[in-house]
């Protein structure tokens, strides 16, 4: 992986989720209630810089908004997002496979063999 010489991005995961619960005036007990955590849990996460994958995702399902995405769209727009898996790989040198077949067929025609 290349050095960067930019500031990493810090996204504050308590912030984020704070700023959802008070535009969204979320009620704490509730929600605590209804991921079956103490109340005590919701108010740390809150103030948490960071936090595991799994306790977001589970948190984004208790609240119904993909927290994952709003934190994918804080990152520049240049970056990639998709990894190339295995069959997009075969699938792209499948193609490039054909369209040389195409070409050699052209070349012979054109050279006459």
């Amino acid at each position: 992986m290349k050095k960067q010489n930019k500031a990493a991005l810090q996204v504050h995961t308590g912030q984020l989720l704070r700023a959802y619960v008070k535009e969204k005036r979320v009620n704490q007990a509730g929600w605590a209630r209804q991921q079956g955590v103490l109340s005590k849990t919701v108010a740390m996460y809150l103030k948490t810089a960071d936090m595991r994958i799994g306790t977001l995702i589970t948190i984004s399902q208790t609240l119904n908004y993909n927290f994952l995405i709003a934190i994918a769209h804080m990152l520049p727009p240049e970056m990639p997002h998709k990894l190339n898996t295995a069959d997009e790989k075969l699938t792209a040198l499948q193609k490039e496979n054909e369209d040389l077949k195409k070409e050699n067929i052209l070349l012979k025609g054109l050279l006459g063999k």
